[in-house]
């Protein structure tokens, strides 16, 4: 695919927008088998999750949670009873098993007319890792997310990131379902034109793969 990059920011972006993306997250997705998704998403999630769930442990005890991109609700299963959990999730399969687990779904997608106004300010936290670039919108996926913040709580969110320093082939040669390719300069470009919201963050090189940008935003 043909990425075209911002000469302004270095956001990426796949030269022809597809008109949806609900075929590229088939139930092989998250059980294998595809040609996008994870080999084994237990395991995965499992390592690119668990940190998120302890991080938001440390910062928040006992409050209102979102989980955007949700799958069967692993991250949230890893909070304790005292958060009231809550997730957006485009497969119904994945969607079903994390209401078994207590997960009340929102939507299916984060982008759908007003589901986002619906929440405004609900939530203490808002989780999203790796998750935006997937989107058709990935401005409009930040936006939508911080919206549904309470003025004191955060989003804390997680992108795969286009490094200066380190390689990138792993997105480009294995992420084909990958809309946005993002740099950290378009990311502080992005959140930065909200005056109400501060960003801290930082690129984060993951181990002879890749690196990912790892932010929270208030």
């Amino acid at each position: 695919l043909e990425i075209r990059q911002c000469a302004a920011c270095g956001l990426g972006v796949v030269a022809t927008l597809p008109d949806g993306t609900d075929q590229y997250y088939g139930d092989d997705y998250y059980l294998g088998g595809g040609c996008s998704g994870y080999e084994d998403y237990q395991f995965m999630a499992e390592h690119g999750l668990g940190w998120a769930a302890a991080l938001v442990q440390l910062l928040a005890k006992g409050c209102r949670i979102l989980d955007i991109g949700c799958a069967d609700g692993f991250l949230l299963n890893k909070l304790p009873a005292a958060f009231e959990k809550f997730g957006i999730e485009v497969n119904e399969k994945a969607a079903t098993q994390a209401m078994t687990r207590g997960v009340h779904i929102l939507g299916r997608d984060l982008l759908a007319p007003n589901l986002a106004e619906s929440y405004r300010a609900k939530f203490d936290v808002v989780t999203s890792i790796a998750v935006f670039e997937h989107l058709l919108d990935f401005r409009g996926g930040f936006k939508a997310a911080m919206s549904m913040i309470k003025d004191d709580g955060f989003l804390l969110f997680e992108v795969p990131v286009m490094s200066s320093t380190a390689s990138n082939s792993a997105w480009l040669q294995g992420s084909f379902e990958h809309i946005y390719y993002p740099t950290e300069a378009s990311i502080r470009y992005i959140i930065n034109a909200e005056p109400d919201f501060q960003l801290i963050g930082s690129e984060v090189q993951i181990k002879d793969y890749a690196s990912t940008y790892i932010g929270i935003v208030t």
